[in-house]
C-alpha cells in the first residue's frame, strides 16, 4: 500500500473513491450523491491542479482511501486548514491506511507556511475515524448533536483540532 498527494490525471481515481466513501457511508459526510461538489463538471481537476489544497490516495493496485486538506483562510483565519473526506475501504481499514493518509494530510499542512493547527468535523457514524484522530493528538473542541440528518436518523458531529508542533503524528 502507498500514500502519496493526488495530482491532474488522478481525476478518474478520486471521483471513484468519492463516490465509494458517500454510497457505503452516507451519515459520515455532509454531502451525498446528487448533492455532492465533485459531481460537478471539472471540480475534481480543479481541485487536483490547486496548489494550495492537497488530495492524497492511497493505492494497493487501486485507489482505496483518500483524505483532503482545504487550504489556508486568508487574513485572520490564514493559520488553520481543514481536513476532510477521510475513507478507506471496509477492506482495508484496521491495516494503518487511515492512520497513513492522515498522517500525510497533517505533515503537509505541517510545510504550509504560517499554518499553525488542523481542523475537522468528525461524526458519531464515524467512531473509528474519531478514535483515530485523537490516537493522533486531534482534541475535541465542539459538539453538535444534530448536524446531519440522514434518513431520518440525527446524527452529531464533533469538531477536532490539532495544533502543529505539539502533537504525535510524527512520533510514528
Amino acid at each position: 500500500m502507498s500514500v502519496r498527494r493526488l495530482v491532474p490525471g488522478d481525476e478518474t481515481a478520486l471521483l471513484a473513491i468519492r463516490a465509494r466513501a458517500l454510497q457505503e457511508a452516507p451519515g459520515a459526510f455532509s454531502s451525498g450523491p446528487g448533492d455532492d461538489r465533485f459531481e460537478t463538471p471539472g471540480f475534481a481537476a480543479a481541485l487536483l491542479a490547486d496548489p494550495e489544497s492537497a488530495v492524497f490516495g492511497a493505492f494497493s493496485g487501486r485507489i482505496v482511501g483518500l483524505v483532503g486538506i482545504h487550504p489556508p483562510g486568508k487574513g485572520k483565519t490564514a493559520h488553520a486548514v481543514d481536513m476532510w473526506g477521510l475513507f478507506v475501504e471496509p477492506a482495508h481499514r484496521g491495516a494503518g491506511v487511515g492512520r497513513s493518509l492522515v498522517m500525510a494530510a497533517v505533515e503537509y499542512a505541517r510545510s504550509q507556511p504560517g499554518v499553525s493547527y488542523v481542523r475537522l468535523a468528525v461524526t458519531d457514524a464515524a467512531p473509528e475515524a474519531a478514535a483515530l484522530y485523537r490516537s493522533l493528538g486531534f482534541v475535541d473542541c465542539g459538539y453538535e448533536s444534530d448536524a446531519l440528518r440522514v434518513d431520518g436518523l440525527e446524527i452529531g458531529e464533533t469538531s477536532m483540532r490539532l495544533t502543529l508542533g505539539l502533537d504525535r503524528a510524527s512520533d510514528g
